[in-house]
């Protein structure tokens, strides 16, 4: 009887496999790739913890199947030689990445990110350690935002969506380990010491929903809606003044994506996802700055956009953050009647000052808490990373001066 197992299901496949009947002999496996016949390899490389099953150890294979793989997803099989039998784990599939591109394909078709500024994947392997100094100064940070804020009546929340390696490990390699030292962790661990006691890092919550939904998708660097939705509704509960739309008044709606990381392999790697709507209210952006704002190392930093909803239960909410706060923008734009947010990890005391809002939030990825985001003051925003100072500029607000001409009807708009 053949058994086998393939260890490492990845561009270089390693594993095993033997005859019980026969422990002398060598069994040869076919290697299949998009249904085509690559090689043929025997098991014959020395696998000492074979020798008590087989009596002797020339049982194991590791071969190099990289010449074979197209650009783009890839399905691999494993199979016993002359069958069409799979071994465990022997089929699979494989995203090929040409050499320099910003991500890398994992296990099953899934892409992560790489060889980006913020070194995501050295940070999760614990070859990027996180600065005690850095921690503090952004628990520092957080502390004054939510003081402030709280000065003012206004409920602030902070949170940190986990970083999707740190979620499925398993999708990266099956051996990959994640490191407890990172930033997210430290900043949770330490939060309260620092008096920061509106932080919010729901790894164990996502953890726990992978057993009832999709909380990453496989080509994209974002939480799923579902997983932006129990984040949303988190914040919310959070604050102990404002419940979340319920999930059953939103419907699904069947979509196919291009994702962010699909879009850099070729051919671009789709994904059917399901995506999340309320079907009766239909948020509007009143105001993006967008076209107008300067771009910073070619990101969207400086972008303020203005949604409002009419039908929201709530009044204003005033949203920092980068690409994570944007994707739930669209949830707390069910909630408030205006959701302003500004593109940016840094904190705009004034703005909060002049628009004076119901709720304010600053949701993090976690994957840019190595960055640095922590020199702000209450003089005025951070002009260096231009975003809200801009638009102060636009609509005449002196900072602290509370006041603003009406000479922009659509910008007014923005502060109302």
């Amino acid at each position: 009887m053949l058994v086998g197992y393939v260890d490492s299901a990845s561009s270089i496949v390693s594993g095993w496999a033997g005859n019980s009947e026969d422990a002398a002999e060598i069994v040869p496996l076919d290697i299949y790739v998009g249904g085509s016949h690559c090689l043929t390899i025997p098991c014959a490389h020395e696998r000492p913890d074979l020798k008590s099953t087989f009596g002797n150890t020339k049982h194991g294979f590791i071969c190099d199947i990289s010449p074979f793989l197209i650009d783009g997803e890839n399905e691999v099989e494993i199979t016993y030689s002359g069958t069409r039998d799979i071994l465990p784990n022997g089929k699979f599939k494989l995203n090929n990445i040409p050499e320099g591109a910003k991500c890398f394909g994992g296990l099953d078709g899934w892409l992560f990110l790489d060889n980006d500024y913020n070194q995501v994947m050295d940070q999760l392997n614990g070859t990027v350690v996180p600065d005690h100094g850095a921690v503090i100064r952004k628990l520092r940070n957080l502390r004054l935002r939510q003081k402030y804020c709280l000065s003012y009546g206004i409920p602030h929340i902070s949170l940190i969506a986990p970083e999707r390696g740190v979620l499925y490990p398993e999708k990266i390699d099956k051996d990959f380990y994640v490191t407890e030292a990172r930033y997210a962790v430290e900043l949770s661990r330490h939060s309260a010491q620092f008096g920061v006691d509106s932080l919010l890092y729901p790894v164990q919550e996502l953890f726990e929903s992978k057993q009832s939904f999709d909380v990453c998708w496989p080509n994209d660097t974002h939480l799923s809606e579902e997983s932006l939705f129990l984040l949303y509704t988190l914040m919310m509960e959070a604050t102990r003044t404002f419940a979340p739309v319920p999930r059953h008044a939103l419907k699904e709606v069947a979509d196919e994506i291009t994702g962010d990381l699909g879009v850099k392999v070729r051919p671009i790697a789709m994904a059917k996802v399901k995506r999340l709507c309320h079907p009766d209210q239909a948020p509007k952006v009143v105001f993006s700055n967008q076209r107008q704002s300067l771009k910073v190392m070619s990101t969207a930093t400086g972008r303020v956009t203005c949604t409002e909803n009419s039908k929201a239960e709530y009044g204003s909410c005033v949203l920092f953050g980068t690409s994570s706060a944007h994707v739930m923008s669209k949830f707390l734009a069910m909630s408030f009647r205006k959701v302003i947010h500004v593109w940016s990890n840094d904190f705009d005391f004034d703005l909060v000052d002049i628009v004076r809002p119901d709720f304010a939030c600053s949701v993090f990825t976690e994957r840019m808490l190595s960055s640095g985001w922590e020199d702000v003051n209450f003089a005025a925003f951070n002009y260096e990373t231009i975003s809200a100072a801009m638009i102060r500029n636009m609509l005449k607000i002196a900072p602290g001066s509370g006041a603003a001409s009406k000479d922009d009807e659509a910008m007014m708009r923005l502060v109302g």
